[in-house]
């Protein structure tokens, strides 16, 4: 039996899968797998060490997530840090650790180029904002850092990218991104080696093949989830279920207040049982109104507001349920399924927030 009072098993052949399924979608082009906010919740050291050998690129938020790919997970492809950096320690660190960082805008540029001592040379990517309006160089500014990169000894330019603002849901208006980017941003580069990358995973699917160029980004579509609910993707396999243990099992009769602020009241007499996860796990407390578990192979239902560390659920109509049994918050047992894009609906949130919402406690375990 398992120590874990909760843990979340991380399935790598359906993480091979999906790979496999991404890599063939785009054309066999060049994948840079994110490996950002803990690989979207799914242990950042496990899916590095199982994708080292496959992708050709990692990306991540932090400079610090980069260090613990390589010191950690042994990572040996180039990582790209996405989002403006400016502080002198992180671009000594990043060239030292040989990262590619991000530029934003002329002045982030100017600032960076004062931290590089003569002789050294940091690799970098462009990041032209074609209308997401978050980071990026404003496309009429391209051309101005462009030349600035290029022209400057302490720069190597490797790769120019943009990020779509509703390839997930409103397509349409991520195909005009791509349109910008193409006439005001590509003539620029025609005919340099540069690797142009514009496609997330939303991207690979929904806009198509003339989004995909030199690279893809997958994210969450790599751990088997859709980048939005109305986005069909049959053929991906969740990578992550959660999971926790039953500690206590309990008959109680009508008129009981369940939990804090007694939210839940039973009505009729009902067996429940407590589980050893809550929010202080990640598990979302709004979760209590809606939420179900699967426990022998059925459904059973959150009662009560769920604690830091315990939720309640019904287990009246789930025969020989006892103390040790293993409750399954995400993932498959026998023909249910419960999926992390399930639980967003119930709480009006995208199943990137469930996922990176696990937090430390919960152990990520490596199976076959």
């Amino acid at each position: 039996m398992r120590k874990n009072r909760v843990w979340a098993e991380i399935d790598l052949r359906a993480l091979d899968h999906n790979f496999d399924f991404i890599k063939k979608s785009a054309k066999g082009v060049r994948i840079d797998a994110l490996l950002k906010a803990n690989a979207y919740g799914h242990g950042l050291e496990i899916v590095a060490r199982r994708l080292n050998g496959r992708v050709d690129f990692f990306s991540v938020a932090a400079v610090e997530e980069a260090i613990q790919a390589i010191e950690n997970a042994g990572v040996t492809k180039p990582i790209l840090v996405l989002g403006p950096k400016f502080m002198e320690w992180e671009i000594r660190e990043s060239i030292k650790y040989d990262l590619r960082i991000t530029l934003c805008f002329l002045e982030q540029a100017r600032m960076i180029e004062e931290f590089i001592k003569p002789g050294e040379k940091l690799h970098v990517h462009i990041e032209v904002d074609t209308g997401m309006t978050r980071t990026g160089v404003d496309i009429e500014e391209f051309p101005k850092l462009l030349e600035f990169v290029e022209n400057s000894p302490k720069f190597s330019l490797e790769g120019i990218y943009t990020h779509y603002a509703t390839a997930d849901d409103e397509p349409g208006l991520a195909k005009e991104q791509l349109e910008r980017f193409k006439k005001e941003v590509l003539p620029f580069v025609k005919y340099k080696n540069y690797i142009i990358h514009t496609a997330n995973s939303a991207a690979i699917f929904n806009v198509g093949h003339k989004a995909i160029f030199d690279m893809v980004r997958p994210g969450i579509a790599m751990f088997g989830l859709p980048p939005s609910p109305s986005m069909n993707l049959p053929d991906l396999k969740p990578v992550l279920s959660l999971k926790s243990r039953i500690i206590q099992v309990r008959e109680i009769g009508p008129g009981r207040g369940i939990g804090y602020g007694f939210r839940f009241k039973s009505t009729t007499p009902m067996k429940i049982a407590v589980l050893a996860v809550g929010y202080g796990d990640g598990y979302p407390r709004a979760l209590y109104r809606d939420g179900e578990v699967l426990i022998r192979g059925k459904r059973a239902r959150i009662v009560g507001v769920i604690s830091m560390d315990l939720t309640t659920v019904d287990v009246t109509n789930i025969p020989d349920v006892k103390p040790g049994d293993v409750a399954t918050l995400i993932g498959k047992d026998g023909t249910e399924e419960i999926t992390a894009t399930e639980l967003a609906g119930l709480i009006g949130t995208i199943n990137y927030e469930i996922t990176t919402g696990l937090l430390p406690r919960v152990e990520r375990i490596p199976v076959e």
